[in-house]
C-alpha cells in the first residue's frame, strides 16, 4: 500500500490525543476516530477532509468555533483551539500535509504528475483524463491513496512506489516527487541512484552510508524499525515489527496509527537525504521487507 501522506493529531482533555486522516470522523458513535462521549457533541460531528493539497475540519452539526467567530470549516494549523460545541475544545497538537505526489516516470526521463480525477493510460495514445474502454492501465484517487487497475485482473490494488507499468511500446514506473514538481527527482537521475548503500545497524540507530554524499543517521522508532527489518532479511507482517519497535502498545488499531506516521516521516527523511523511498517496501498483503539492491549491504552491529 501506499501510505497516508497527511493526518492531524487533535487532543481532547477528556479522551487525549488521537490521529486523524482524511475521512476520519469526530463524534460520538464508536466509529468515530475521535469519540467524545458528550450529550453537546453529536453523533457524526466533523470530519477531517484532505481539500487542495490542505487538511480541514468540516462541521457536520451546527459551526466550530474558532478565534471568537463561528465557521462550517477550520484549515488545521498547530497549536488552534477549535470549539466544538459549549465546554468542547480540541487542541490541534500537529498537522501534516502532503509535501510528495505519485507521478509516472516515461523512459525518455519526463515525468507525469497523478492529481485531479481518473487517468487511463492507453497503448498507442498515452495518457487520457478519463475511463477509456482500451485502456490497459486505469488509475485513480481513493481517499489518500491511488488504485491501480489493469486490463485482465480481477481487482485492483493500491499503487506503490517503484511500481512498472507496460502499455504497449512505453514503459512507466511511478515515483514519489514534491506536489507541483515537473523535473525528474535527483534520485531517479544520474549514478546516484545506482550507488551502492551500506546499511550499518546498531539496534535502535542506523548509519545510511552511500559514496559522494554525506551519511544519514536515523535513530528512534525509524532507526529501530530499519535495524529490525535488516536482520530479520525476509519480508515480515507489519504488526510484528511494529511490536517490536513499540512493546508498549497493545491496541492494534493505536499500533496501526503509529505505523503509518512512522512510514510517513521515515520517507520523507530518505527522499531529504537523497536514498530511495522504496528502501523500506510494504507488498500489498501486510508485509513488509528491506528492499536491497544487489549491491547493498545491511551489516548487523548490535
Amino acid at each position: 500500500m501506499t501510505e497516508p501522506a497527511s493526518y492531524v493529531v487533535l487532543h481532547h482533555p477528556g479522551v487525549g490525543e488521537a490521529l486523524l486522516t482524511p475521512g476520519d470522523l469526530v463524534g460520538r458513535l464508536s466509529s468515530a476516530t475521535l469519540r467524545i462521549e458528550h450529550p453537546h457533541i453529536s453523533e457524526v460531528h466533523a470530519y477531517v477532509s484532505l481539500r487542495d493539497g490542505v487538511l480541514k475540519l468540516l462541521a457536520l452539526r451546527g459551526g466550530l468555533g474558532l478565534d471568537g467567530k463561528m465557521v462550517r470549516e477550520v484549515t488545521l494549523a498547530s497549536d488552534q483551539r477549535i470549539q466544538l460545541a459549549v465546554g468542547q475544545t480540541i487542541e490541534v497538537v500537529e498537522v501534516c500535509n502532503p509535501t510528495l505526489q505519485l507521478a509516472l516516470l516515461t523512459e525518455d526521463g519526463s515525468l507525469e504528475p497523478l492529481s485531479g480525477g481518473m487517468v487511463s493510460l492507453v497503448p498507442g495514445r498515452g495518457r487520457s483524463p478519463r475511463l477509456e474502454e482500451d485502456a490497459a492501465v486505469v488509475l485513480w484517487p481513493d481517499g489518500d491513496h491511488w488504485m491501480v487497475q489493469l486490463a485482465g485482473q480481477p481487482r485492483p490494488r493500491h499503487l506503490e512506489v517503484g511500481t512498472e507499468l507496460e502499455v504497449g511500446r512505453q514503459r512507466y514506473r511511478v515515483v514519489e516527487v514534491p506536489i507541483g514538481d515537473t523535473q525528474t527527482p535527483s534520485t531517479l537521475s544520474g549514478a546516484r541512484l545506482d550507488a551502492p548503500l551500506r546499511l550499518e545497524g546498531f539496534y535502535d540507530t542506523i548509519h545510511v552510508h552511500r559514496e559522494g554524499t554525506a551519511s544519514l543517521v536515523l535513530s528512534g522508532a525509524a532507526g529501530r524499525l530499519l535495524c529490525e527489518l535488516g536482520a530479520i532479511g525476509q519480508p515480515v507482517h507489519w504488526a510484528d515489527v511494529a511490536r517490536a519497535v513499540w512493546d508498549d502498545e497493545s491496541d492494534i488499531d493505536r499500533l496501526r496509527k503509529r505505523w503509518d506516521v512512522l512510514l510517513i516521516r521515515l520517507r520523507r527523511r530518505l527522499a531529504a537525504a537523497s536514498v530511495r523511498t522504496d528502501l523500506v517496501h510494504p507488498d500489498g498483503t501486510g508485509n513488509i521487507r528491506l528492499l536491497l539492491n544487489a549491491a547493498d549491504r545491511f551489516v548487523d552491529k548490535s
